[in-house]
């Protein structure tokens, strides 16, 4: 806002107060006067109301924009014309009072003057005061239009230049405006353009007074350049025209192009690699400078290795003796500015410290980190090139470039993720879904899907209620999630059972979605109910003696508990190498009129059989093989019961056994062949025994009593013999006694085996039985090395074959190892008056026991032989001796070689 002064002020109002001085003044004189009212009086309203005038526009002019300077010189001007006309009244008024007039018939001729005079003078002034204003306005036109940037030039109708200002010029190219002047405007553009001017822009002009917009000039060597014009109708007719080159503005607009460009290439590249290569293409060709480079940091190496370079830059490596660009090591200049992460511009290269290469010929330089992956540089041979602009243009191109970089690797480890969690779900037999708080599906995918049909996504868009309104279970769990809880629930859905995982997701302490996944536990469920079934069963089948008895529970299961349906076991017959059926569940009975036998080579269940691998068809009416060409079965599976036969099972349906299937009937196949396994060896054992009761009362009845009659006679001979023959007939009773003895024992042992007697249990002198068995077979192998250690009272719950356990034992260890060099260690552990059991241990430092036979030595048919006794009941007779005492016996392995024999005897 401008200040006015005081005197500016009086200036402003300066008419006013003329013309209030004017109207004062005549006032006053009327008043002074002092003449009565006459007509001629009403003659002097006529200064006052022009003096009044004047005061009103005075105060027009006062709030009016025009300065103050000049209302004030039209204030003179009204004084001057007040004083011209006033004389000329006076001198009037004058005459008429020498003619004899009144003074009041002549005062109104000066008052009149006066106010026609001033009325007059500021008329004048005003007009003189916009004449000056005006020429002023045109003064500093001329002076604005000679000092403006732009070319400004005046065209005439014909439209040839009229005035044309030092800028327009310039701007085509000329020294002189004046060579403009007379010239067509067509001067200074091609033809082609002169004739889109004539035909559509001077149209355009005429029609709305104005245009603006961009064209090609051509300058006075015939080279074009970009210009924006704008072209406005005079009045009085012709144009002005204003023009102004942008070339530098179009070269700046190109490079903001070709930097928007690279940056929709950077986010379409998918290789940093990609990314530097561009870098390098576009800051040639973006900022005019020709040597630029990139180098990728190593964490390896730490340093900053070359990546990419243009070949000017290759070129000026050369001249300074390098086979290609440098790399910048911990310490130098440019790994320093590497590490700070901020752009320097070097104006003069060779005033770097501690650069990496001296003899470089490069003069300015620019180098901008390219984040944490490498350093961009961009230079010039010479001094001082590298402007604000070239660094601005370069720093953004770079940022976007390790922006691009950035998203890249994100994108890629992104990517990696999604990649494993892809895998995952795809390999695994889940689902994956998302449910809002409206309860609609968002998300439906997982390799899960496919076990029922159901395509990926299938049910987006549908609510819980809509596609699981009859699962109270789903409905129910979906509830409770939402409302925060984490849930875990079984269902049983699309004919399937699904474990299923709800997890809320909340934003703001907000439940948002529920994130669930579904696990397919069909399987695993009939997994655990078939093994829980393959228990109950195979605990039945060991009660079971009857190898068709066993079949049968066998077949049964399969059917009923492990859903086999069309079940059956062929086992193999002893007089003919065939596979004969033996067992049928009751869907197969009812399919199977006549079931098959199997021979060598003619079916699939002989080779399952022969080769003992199970095999499992989708459809079985596609096998060459099969034995039946006409069977109705489609899925088959046959599992193999060791060198009894197989299980079989089918179904008319294709595709109906799955893994879980074959390893539920692997499971009952292996059950059942231990079941008839047993059943042989109780059959055996049940042979063994009867053959030894058959053993025991021949030694019972016949033996002893032909013993008995022999000692009888014996005896009766020594009454009537004497001499030799007295000796020998004592020798025949010593015998009898001693067979006797034998037979005894012998029986005590069959009926202890078999079960049939009592073992009559007792208290016996552990201590004194083991020194007298030591001593026995020490006294039989005195090359061994015997080391006792046994307290002198030692007392078990036995009988009188206990001697004969531990003499098998001690025996044992030395028939089976080499008597070179052969310790054998007797060691009874302390007693205590609370211990329930004592333990005997016989070690030896002999070849040991293999670990897997640990166990079956102590069987029937892995026994030992002690030759001391010549009983030859070995370590079945031990273990099966130390049980009858309710104790026990095993193996461990001796250090740092040999067997340790252990036998828990219980205390009395």
């Amino acid at each position: 806002m401008k200040v006015f002064t005081r005197t500016d002020r009086l200036h402003q109002w300066s008419v006013v107060g003329v013309g209030l001085l004017l109207c004062v003044v005549i006032v006053g004189t009327v008043a002074l006067s002092d003449l009565e009212f006459t007509t001629q009086h009403l003659q002097v309203g006529i200064p006052i109301l022009l003096t009044l005038g004047l005061a009103t526009f005075g105060g027009w002019l006062a709030r009016s924009n025009m300065p103050h300077t000049y209302v004030r010189r039209i204030a003179l001007w009204s004084l001057a014309g007040a004083a011209i006309l006033g004389s000329f009244a006076a001198w009037e008024m004058y005459t008429h009072l020498l003619e004899g007039d009144s003074l009041v018939e002549t005062l109104h001729e000066l008052l009149l003057g006066l106010a026609e005079g001033a009325t007059v003078g500021s008329v004048v002034g005003y007009y003189d005061a916009r004449r000056k204003d005006h020429y002023l306005a045109s003064e500093q036109a001329k002076q604005a239009i000679s000092a403006s940037m732009d070319g400004i030039a005046i065209l005439d109708d014909d439209g040839e230049y009229e005035s044309v200002n030092q800028a327009h010029a310039d701007v085509y190219g000329y020294d002189d405006p004046d060579a403009f002047l007379g010239e067509n405007w067509q001067l200074c553009y091609t033809e082609e353009e002169a004739a889109h001017i004539q035909d559509t822009i001077l149209p355009e002009v005429n029609a709305d007074g104005s245009w603006r917009g961009e064209l090609t000039g051509q300058r006075r060597d015939e080279s074009t350049f970009p210009q924006e014009i704008t072209l406005s109708a005079r009045p009085a007719g012709g144009l002005v025209c204003i023009v102004r080159d942008i070339t530098e503005r179009k070269a700046q607009e190109d490079r903001l192009r070709a930097l928007h460009t690279v940056t929709r290439e950077f986010l379409a590249a998918e290789t940093a690699h990609e990314i530097t290569t561009e870098i390098v293409t576009i800051a040639d060709e973006m900022l005019g400078h020709s040597l630029i480079a990139v180098w990728e940091y190593d964490t390896d190496s730490e340093a900053l290795l070359p990546l990419g370079m243009t070949d000017s830059a290759t070129q000026v490596a050369a001249q300074a003796g390098l086979d290609g660009l440098p790399s910048f090591e911990v310490g130098s200049a440019e790994m320093e500015i590497f590490k700070d992460n901020e752009p320097v511009l070097i104006e003069d290269y060779t005033t770097l410290e501690n650069r990496q290469v001296t003899d470089v010929p490069l003069g300015s330089a620019l180098y901008i980190p390219l984040g944490d992956y490498g350093l961009v540089s961009i230079g010039s041979t010479e001094q001082g090139t590298i402007d604000d602009i070239d660094r601005f243009l370069a720093e953004i191109l770079v940022s976007n470039a390790t922006a691009a970089i950035e998203r890249v690797e994100r994108e890629q480890e992104l990517g990696n993720r999604e990649q494993r969690l892809r895998t995952i779900v795809e390999n695994m037999p889940v689902i994956l879904f998302a449910i809002d708080q409206d309860r609609e599906i968002t998300l439906q995918v997982g390799k899960g899907l496919e076990q029922v049909g159901v395509e990926q996504n299938q049910m987006v868009g549908s609510t819980v209620e809509e596609m699981f309104d009859n699962s109270a279970v789903i409905t129910d769990a979906i509830d409770r999630s939402l409302e925060g809880e984490l849930v875990d629930v079984t269902v049983d859905v699309w004919g399937r059972t699904y474990q299923v995982w709800y997890q809320p997701i909340e934003s703001k302490d907000e439940v948002t979605n529920v994130l669930g996944v579904a696990m397919d536990v069909t399987e695993r469920q009939k997994r655990e109910r078939g093994i829980r079934a393959l228990h109950d069963a195979t605990r039945e089948m060991m009660q079971e003696t009857d190898p068709e008895t066993i079949c049968q529970i066998a077949v049964d299961t399969a059917e009923d508990a492990l859903e086999l349906p069309l079940s059956a076991i062929w086992l193999r017959t002893d007089d003919n190498p065939r596979l004969e059926p033996v067992a049928l569940s009751d869907q197969a009975s009812a399919f199977i009129d006549n079931p098959p036998v199997f021979e060598p080579g003619d079916s699939i269940s002989w080779q399952v059989y022969e080769k003992g691998m199970p095999r499992i068809f989708d459809d079985v009416s596609q096998e060459p093989n099969r034995h039946n060409l006409m069977t109705e079965v489609r899925s088959e599976l046959i599992v193999p019961i060791g060198e009894y036969g197989v299980l079989g099972s089918g179904s008319t349906d294709i595709g109906r056994f799955e893994e879980t299937d074959l390893g539920l009937a692997k499971l009952l196949a292996a059950n059942t062949r231990a079941a008839l396994d047993r059943a042989e060896r109780e059959a055996a054992l049940q042979l063994k025994t009867d053959q030894m009761e058959f053993f025991n009362s021949i030694l019972r009845h016949d033996v002893l009593n032909g013993m008995t009659v022999i000692r009888g006679r014996a005896k009766f001979l020594t009454d009537e013999l004497d001499g030799q023959q007295l000796q020998d007939a004592e020798t025949i009773i010593n015998w009898s006694d001693d067979i006797v003895t034998i037979i005894k024992r012998v029986r005590l042992v069959l009926e202890t085996l078999t079960g049939i007697g009592d073992p009559q249990l007792e208290p016996v002198d552990l201590a004194e039985t083991l020194r007298a068995e030591v001593d026995r077979v020490q006294a039989t192998y005195p090359d061994v090395t015997f080391e006792i250690a046994i307290p002198t009272a030692v007392t078990v719950r036995a009988n009188e074959l206990l001697g004969e356990v531990l003499g098998n034992v001690i025996t044992n260890a030395i028939d089976h190892n080499d008597t070179d060099g052969l310790r054998v260690s007797v060691t009874v552990d302390d007693p205590d008056e609370t211990d329930e059991c004592i333990l005997v241990r016989i070690a030896d430092n002999g070849r040991g026991v293999p670990r897997d036979i640990k166990e079956a030595i102590f069987r029937r048919e892995e026994t030992g032989h002690a030759k001391s006794t010549g009983s030859g009941f070995g370590l079945f007779f031990v273990d099966s001796m130390v049980a009858e005492y309710g104790g026990d016996v095993w193996v461990e392995d001796n250090e740092p070689q040999g067997a340790v024999f252990v036998i828990e005897l219980p205390t009395p």
